[in-house]
């Protein structure tokens, strides 16, 4: 997330045997993109960068955190517990909406919310990927992300 908020999941990383060196470019590399994609979204220049015109509270209302699907839960995983750094001192109740998860992932993304609704909930042993739920699961361009934002007013 911007703030640093990251979720690793440290046994895949010990059986991988990914370097401390590799995970710390990595999330630089994704730092910078977050920037980028803030900045474009919100029609701002590197100047403005310094004061994000975006923020969640949640305080006494319920707020719901979509994904397209998780493989993993780390992008779930990581935007809750954003969200509830957030709203740290606020009253919240955080569900997260997927429409596939598998079995396992689903236990890791219970421990993040107060509620998690799944469409299709697959053992790990017939999960290979989100896409394989989807007849088209083409990735959706900033330009595409845009036009919706401006045709809701948004941006």
């Amino acid at each position: 997330m911007e703030d640093g908020t990251t979720y690793l999941n440290e046994e895949l990383i010990r059986m991988l045997n990914i370097s401390q060196e590799y995970i710390v470019q990595a999330k630089s590399e994704q730092m910078e993109e977050i920037k980028r994609r803030r900045l474009l979204y919100q029609n701002k220049t590197i100047e403005d960068s310094s004061n994000p015109t975006h923020d969640i509270i949640s305080g006494g209302k319920a707020t719901v955190l979509a994904d397209d699907g998780a493989a993993t839960g780390a992008t779930l995983i990581a935007a809750a517990r954003w969200i509830k750094n957030k709203n740290k001192n606020l009253p919240i109740q955080l569900i997260i909406v997927t429409p596939v998860a598998p079995k396992e992932i689903v236990s890791l993304l219970k421990k993040e919310a107060d509620h998690v609704e799944v469409i299709i909930s697959p053992s790990t042993s017939s999960f290979k990927a989100v896409g394989q739920y989807y007849q088209n699961f083409e990735q959706v361009t900033d330009e595409q992300v845009m036009a919706i934002m401006r045709r809701r007013s948004l941006f």
